[in-house]
């Protein structure tokens, strides 16, 4: 068995961008001469690059475009839930704490459920006070006064109270959705530039800017998904008789990460993309040592392990050597750049930021305020302004 395996180039699907630039977009067998030579591994066309920052640029677009529709329904949200707009009547309306604290003083209790998919969730309200008067047909006239009377005082605010949580359903599903056009590629590009690196060639300094930018979207984008998980949360908790403070908290924690959104320097974006090259070779090795681990009889290679970069640097000088390097034989284990090639397609496919707040929004399905809470903590990370707000609310509830 061979103790490397440089495998044949072939076309690559979109999901295996990072080997096309490695590679430098070439595709198909080596032709012997008189056909044109070549291209040297490890250095991507002119054309290659070209496209990858167009890549760049367009994904940023499109998340910023996201981002700021979903920045824009989050302030909106802030300001229903601040209360002071004029109702039905033209009082000025209270806001959410004030609608919890007065519900709880005329004995209403209500319960926010939430009902179709953690990926398409819709917000829906049960309140004691509407059921009353589901059981009131046939009753006495003075029972039905006396609820005549009640709902003089409670209606107003159960009409606020749903439209209230109508305004924090439409921001939870618009953060949710914005989130497949930021997650996707932010996980696929730090692979990407990962790759390109490992493949030996530096990445076009042009990246970093437009990559740091479209970092900091993707970064606004997750705390607007937070943001609009732990509303339900601290709301379903108001409900459940804890301190609407937390609420208070909460909104007040908003209004200043959204003045003041988190800031992400071609510095970082380097150390994202250099994170994410180690990764994808520390993937490799552990797909290696699974494979010879289940396969004792096979051989390893001698000298470095085919995902080290000393490993992927001899195989390119294989290639670059030109035509007549052995086949790769479908039955011998993929190694170097194959693995590679494989796992960057799996690492494009990783929903992480997707399965965390889908996480979240079950734990707020199943009545865990504080699961949800945790799991937009999650979502932002501890280290960063909303974060440390998240944390304080937790706080409150021990």
């Amino acid at each position: 068995m061979a103790s490397s395996i440089v495998p044949r180039p072939r076309a690559l699907s979109a999901l295996a961008l990072p080997l096309a630039l490695a590679l430098g977009g070439c595709g198909g067998a080596p032709q012997p001469a008189p056909a044109p030579a070549q291209p040297i591994m490890g250095k991507s066309t002119p054309e290659a690059r070209a496209a990858f920052v167009r890549t760049v640029e367009q994904s940023l677009a499109q998340c910023d475009a996201r981002t700021q529709e979903t920045n824009t329904k989050l302030a909106e949200v802030v300001d229903k839930l601040a209360g002071g707009k004029p109702d039905m009547a033209g009082k000025p309306t209270p806001p959410l704490p004030e609608v919890i604290r007065l519900l709880a003083k005329e004995k209403v209790t209500v319960e926010l459920k939430i009902l179709g998919t953690a990926e398409a969730p819709m917000l829906m309200l049960e309140d004691s006070f509407m059921k009353e008067g589901q059981k009131l047909a046939g009753a006495k006239p003075k029972e039905m006064q006396a609820f005549a009377k009640r709902a003089q005082v409670v209606t107003p605010l159960t009409t606020t109270l749903r439209d209230q949580i109508f305004s924090v359903n439409a921001a939870l599903g618009t953060s949710l959705q914005s989130q497949g056009a930021c997650v996707g590629m932010g996980r696929a590009l730090p692979m990407s530039l990962g790759a390109w690196e490992n493949g030996g060639e530096e990445v076009p300094p042009e990246v970093f800017a437009a990559y740091a930018k479209f970092l900091q979207a993707n970064a606004r984008n997750q705390a607007v998904v937070a943001a609009s998980v732990a509303l339900v949360g601290v709301t379903q908790a108001g409900f459940a008789g804890k301190d609407p403070k937390a609420i208070e908290v909460l909104l007040e924690g908003i209004k200043v990460v959204k003045d003041n959104p988190e800031q992400i320097s071609e510095a970082q974006a380097r150390a994202v993309y250099k994170a994410a090259g180690q990764s994808l070779i520390d993937m490799c090795q552990a797909n290696l040592d699974k494979y010879y681990a289940e396969h004792p009889e096979a051989k390893k290679p001698d000298g470095p392990s085919p995902c080290s970069k000393e490993g992927l640097a001899a195989d390119r000088e294989k290639w670059n050597r030109g035509p007549g390097a052995p086949e790769s034989d479908a039955s011998a284990p993929k190694t170097g750049i194959g693995v590679i090639d494989e796992t960057v397609e799996r690492l494009v496919r990783v929903e992480g930021a997707l399965k965390d707040a889908s996480a979240a929004i079950d734990s707020l399905k199943n009545g865990d305020y504080v699961g949800g809470l945790k799991g937009a903590l999650k979502l932002v990370g501890k280290n960063v302004p909303f974060g440390n707000v998240l944390q304080s609310v937790l706080d409150l509830f021990g």
